[in-house]
């Protein structure tokens, strides 16, 4: 009896072992039949969107030949506003998002690059880290495709046509000299101010904050990929608008000086130095009252969010506000009195 239950137990640990086996096989050809499947799917995807693209070509031939830029085979101007709310502008007009939640993401990311490009493979690390390469390769390649079809309005046929051009294995936003991005704008200015220095600084200065409407990709706020370029614009922006309220104060021009330092403590409500010019442009201007408010919102802020007091430069110019003492700037004695 025990001989044969042994030989029971072996029969069925056989038959599981058996069982597993032939698992592991189909599950092997799932595997496969899946990868065959995305090789097809990305194969009529792309032949789909050649086939939009060759059905439509003949229609907008006349429109495309009349557009600016059109004579040369460059698409007409893209304008790309990355501030406040992110917005496409095309010879002028609004452009519709993409239909493809990717195709927007991909076209934010390679907005916020420095040379706006990317590789693929990259890009598919950033967005799908979890998916197996061949599905985050399909879902790259789908959301590239509605991307293209988004901005070129199926107007280019070839891959390195058009917004969206892809070379040895990197995406990117074809023709720089089409290309109009206001953070690349801010910066630009930024260093045109840097470089010139002094008073016609301040005209660079100027101009470069107009173009700064919010901050800098708020649909993508908490992404890791948006905080290097958006701590650079966020700085650049910082340190212009203080170059700024600093020469309005000392041309005594009041007004104008609290008014850009009130933006600085929009973007930033910690920034100390920005209640000192607040606080001495209120005075300057007969309004004590909002001067000693502005320092008690100071002492608040940053005893809530730092847990710290005013500095003594901060306290002592206060101490002045309170006494009715006449302020120091740059150089000028300048009564409020």
């Amino acid at each position: 009896m025990i001989g044969d239950e042994d030989d029971a137990i072996r029969d069925a640990f056989s038959d599981v072992d058996d069982r597993a086996l032939q698992f592991r096989l189909a599950c092997q050809r799932l595997r496969e039949a899946q990868q065959r499947f995305t090789m097809a799917l990305d194969a009529f995807m792309e032949t789909t969107e050649q086939c939009w693209q060759v059905l439509s070509i003949n229609a907008e031939q006349a429109t495309r030949e009349d557009a600016p830029g059109v004579r040369s085979g460059l698409p007409p101007p893209l304008r790309i506003g990355c501030f406040g709310r992110f917005q496409v502008h095309k010879s002028n007009q609004l452009v519709a998002p993409c239909q493809n939640r990717n195709g927007q993401t991909i076209l934010r990311y390679l907005a916020a690059q420095p040379r706006h490009r990317e590789h693929g493979d990259v890009l598919m690390d950033v967005l799908w880290p979890d998916d197996p390469p061949e599905v985050a390769r399909h879902k790259l390649h789908c959301a590239i495709s509605a991307l293209r079809v988004s901005l070129n309005g199926r107007s280019f046929s070839r891959k390195r046509e058009g917004y969206v051009v892809h070379e040895e294995g990197t995406y990117g936003l074809g023709h720089p000299t089409r290309l109009e991005i206001d953070a690349d704008m801010l910066l630009a200015g930024y260093t045109a101010g840097q470089r010139a220095g002094g008073k016609a600084a301040i005209t660079h200065y100027e101009a470069a904050c107009r173009l700064y409407s919010g901050p800098f990709l708020p649909e993508d706020l908490y992404a890791e990929w948006s905080q290097i370029r958006r701590q650079q614009v966020t700085q650049a922006y910082l340190s212009m608008c203080g170059a700024v309220t600093e020469h309005l104060q000392t041309t005594c021009k009041w007004d104008a000086a609290a008014d850009w330092a009130l933006r600085i403590l929009e973007e930033n409500h910690c920034d100390e130095s920005a209640y000192r010019q607040l606080m001495r442009a209120y005075a300057c201007q007969g309004k004590r009252s909002e001067a000693i408010r502005q320092f008690r919102r100071c002492e608040h802020v940053l005893e809530d969010e730092l847990g710290v007091r005013p500095m003594q430069d901060t306290r002592a110019l206060f101490d002045c506000i309170v006494r009715g003492e006449t302020l120091p700037v740059s150089g000028n004695q300048v009564s409020f009195t």
